[in-house]
C-alpha cells in the first residue's frame, strides 16, 4: 500500500483505478499550514530555514543576495518549488528523510551539502508540504550533526522559530506492528 500524506493512511482508489482523497481535508490541511512564517535559525554564517512547501516562492527566493540551497524533505520532487528553483538560479536538492532505506543511503551526502553551502556563507532552507514534520527533523539532523546540539537542544532550537507537529512526527514513526522506524 501507498502511504498518503494528506490522509494519514494508505492510498485509497475509486473503482476506476483513480486515486480517491477527500477535497475538504486538503483544503483543510493547506488553510491549518499556511498561516505559518519559515523559522529562521540564524547560524554563525548563513541561516538554516524550515517551512511549508507553499512558502517557497519566486518572490520568496529572490529575497536571498545569495541564491540558497532548497532542499526537498520529501519522496520527490514539487514542480511548483522546481519552478521557483529554476527561475532564481536556485540548487533543489531531494533528501526523503521520511523512507529508512534512502534516508540511510542519502544522509551522508545530505549533510555534506548542508555544511557546505552554511560554510560557504549560503543558507539552506529545509521544507516539506506543512513545514511541521519532515522539514523539522531534518533540521534536528543538522543540530545534531553540524552544530554538536543534544536532542532537547536542538528540539528548543526548532521549537523557538516554527511550530512542529511532534504528537504527529511520533504517529508516523511507528509501522503497524507497533514498531519504531
Amino acid at each position: 500500500l501507498e502511504y498518503d500524506d494528506v490522509r494519514r493512511g494508505p492510498r485509497q482508489y475509486n473503482r476506476d483505478g483513480n486515486e480517491w482523497y477527500d477535497e475538504q481535508a486538503v483544503r483543510w490541511q493547506r488553510r491549518r499550514t499556511s498561516n505559518r512564517q519559515p523559522g529562521v535559525f540564524q547560524g554563525p554564517r548563513a541561516d538554516l530555514i524550515v517551512c511549508a512547501e507553499d512558502d517557497i516562492t519566486r518572490d520568496y527566493l529572490d529575497s536571498f543576495a545569495v541564491p540558497p540551497l532548497v532542499v526537498t524533505c520529501k519522496d520527490r520532487k514539487v514542480p511548483s518549488v522546481q519552478e521557483a528553483c529554476r527561475d532564481t538560479g536556485c540548487v533543489n536538492r531531494l533528501f526523503n528523510i521520511g523512507f529508512i532505506k534512502e534516508r540511510d543511503r542519502d544522509f551522508p551526502s545530505y549533510l555534506a551539502d548542508v555544511k557546505d553551502q552554511l560554510d560557504l556563507g549560503t543558507s539552506v532552507i529545509l521544507h516539506c508540504r506543512g513545514g511541521v514534520h519532515r522539514a523539522p527533523m531534518s533540521f534536528l539532523l543538522c543540530m545534531y550533526y553540524l552544530f554538536g546540539m543534544d536532542f532537547d537542544q536542538a528540539t528548543r532550537a526548532i521549537d523557538e522559530i516554527r511550530r512542529v507537529d511532534w504528537n504527529g512526527i511520533m504517529q508516523d514513526s511507528y509501522d503497524n506492528g507497533g514498531r519504531f522506524h
